[in-house]
């Protein structure tokens, strides 16, 4: 089974996740568990035997991993379990720094120099998390990132703008993206929207190298792939 932690705090953002995963998942024969951060404590109880989960999936979020929300301790230790047990995690944007977060602490998290919003290339690097994907463009909307990591996590991606789009953690099913691979167009734009409304200086930060939107259609295989350890 599949457990997915929403760490969305914003109700329509907390949705527009859900769904997408959900139709990302369809067809791999994985039954879901969606829990929402901002309710696990009510959650906890239902989330004692954790060996009914083969994978894990951290959403990301309009949070920052350099604040405190509270939900921190029981997801930290959901991670400490997965990597115990040498189970699959993969961690989106939010989820990506809250891993290294959790594994070595938030002195690797930083305030990015400049914002990345938009649709960006994503350098990738052999690795089986990529298996079938070439030169993907994805959808990117972060103001922190994660930097300097130690040589236990190998850095898998990048793009113009941030030297870690995506990391394995030593050679565990463990991983990191930066980006957001679950994301079609329509959901990524409404997104935008949202934030253009609440930053002033978005359009300094907005990257559009989308063509056309046929050029997300490979981006499925992230999670598809991540669902095949």
């Amino acid at each position: 089974m599949l457990l997915i932690l929403n760490c969305f705090v914003n109700d329509q953002f907390a949705q527009s996740f859900d769904e997408a995963i959900i139709r990302q998942v369809a067809g791999c024969n994985k039954k879901c568990n969606f829990v929402r951060a901002i309710n696990m404590r009510e959650a906890e109880s239902s989330l004692q035997d954790l060996d009914a989960y083969s994978h894990l999936i951290i959403s990301g979020s309009e949070a920052s991993t350099l604040d405190d929300m509270g939900w921190e301790k029981p997801l930290e230790a959901i991670v400490a379990d997965f990597i115990a047990h040498n189970k699959a995690i993969m961690g989106i944007c939010y989820g990506h720094q809250f891993l290294v977060r959790s594994i070595i602490g938030k002195s690797f998290i930083r305030k990015a120099e400049k914002p990345e919003m938009g649709w960006e290339k994503i350098q990738l690097q052999d690795n089986l998390l990529f298996k079938g994907i070439e030169k993907p463009i994805s959808m990117v909307a972060h103001y922190d990132e994660v930097f300097n990591l130690p040589e236990e996590f190998t850095i898998i991606a990048t793009s113009p703008n941030c030297n870690i789009h995506g990391f394995q953690y030593k050679d565990l099913p463990v991983w990191g993206v930066q980006f957001h691979p679950e994301y079609a167009l329509t959901e990524g734009q409404e997104i935008f929207e949202v934030f253009s409304k609440q930053d002033k200086n978005f359009d300094d930060y907005y990257i559009n190298h989308l063509e056309k939107e046929s050029q997300l259609l490979q981006n499925p295989k992230f999670i598809k792939n991540f669902l095949s350890f």
